[in-house]
């Protein structure tokens, strides 16, 4: 809009009075920005040429995380933290306070990288390993954490399921957070190629010798992410934080129960949250509006459980 204002003053099509004016009300929007900034978890925007980097808040720490902004990715993490004030408000400060002294994490969809960055600028002896399969979302992933500095990330570019295999993903640029193994959206015209791996597998291959942290987001493949990692789940036991949608999961023919008893037996039980609190889930019914649930063990994570 602004450009085509200009063209048109320089090419006479509008005289000088009505283009300031014009300009004006394009001008307002900043102020418009500048007086909704105050409300959210953003701490500044910057324009620079061709990017823009949005700056948020780090609670108890003097420390920014901050993202580069695709414009084309209308629900990307740090527009959805200014639309809706702050990302995941409370599944956030959960997830914060139970990866607390949690030295190893496991990021599984980590898209642009708003969970990984902000666990490794809070604690910088985290060792965070950042798995997204999308070529172009990955290299998103690394400009972001190549713009905090952050050095305790290992990025993987790579899909978890529960084989080894090369399979059709589903991506649009206009909802990243949003591939999948499914076409889960109608705007999701571009198909990848991806190589898929277990977390079996890949802990194995990869020596790491424990797990304190797990957190998982793959629109509906879930499911598949816990079978392939059965193994190194029961032994190391980590914290577990599942984004389960009753509505993708019926896309890849399971309900988020079946991860609930999946997971209970082998000593794990359900929590949502709900505000500052932990409320237990035995079952995820048809009316249940939590979409990220924790998971905690009942041996490893004692102590959580009996303060709760």
């Amino acid at each position: 809009m602004i450009s085509k204002l200009k063209n048109a003053f320089l090419n006479k099509a509008i005289v000088k009075s009505d283009f300031i004016n014009e300009m004006y009300k394009q001008h307002l929007v900043l102020n418009d920005f500048a007086q909704e900034i105050k409300n959210t978890q953003v701490y500044k925007i910057e324009i620079l040429n061709d990017e823009i980097i949005f700056s948020f808040n780090i609670e108890n720490s003097d420390k920014k995380a901050k993202f580069y902004v695709d414009i084309a990715d209308k629900r990307s993490t740090p527009i959805e933290s200014f639309n809706f004030n702050a990302y995941e408000y409370y599944d956030s400060k959960m997830l914060f306070k139970l990866s607390h002294g949690c030295k190893t994490v496991l990021d599984v969809g980590a898209n642009l990288g708003w969970y990984s960055i902000f666990l490794a600028l809070v604690d910088d002896e985290k060792k965070i390993y950042s798995f997204e399969p999308i070529p172009e979302t990955f290299s998103a992933l690394k400009k972001n954490i190549a713009l905090n500095k952050i050095d305790n990330i290992k990025t993987i570019n790579l899909a978890l399921s529960n084989e080894e295999k090369e399979i059709e993903m589903f991506y649009s640029p206009s909802l990243t957070g949003a591939s999948s193994f499914k076409n889960l959206q109608e705007n999701a015209t571009h198909t990848k190629l991806i190589n898929t791996k277990t977390l079996d597998d890949f802990i194995q291959s990869s020596k790491i010798n424990t797990i304190d942290f797990l957190k998982c987001d793959v629109e509906g493949a879930e499911l598949l992410v816990i079978e392939g990692g059965m193994n190194c789940i029961k032994k190391h036991k980590p914290i577990l934080f599942l984004e389960m949608l009753r509505k993708w999961s019926h896309e890849f023919g399971y309900h988020p129960n079946e991860i609930i008893e999946k997971l209970k037996s082998i000593n794990y039980r359900c929590f949502k949250v709900k505000k500052t609190d932990l409320v237990e889930v035995y079952q995820i019914s048809e009316t249940e509006e939590a979409t990220n649930f924790f998971f905690l063990h009942n041996e490893r994570h004692k102590d959580i459980l009996t303060t709760n």
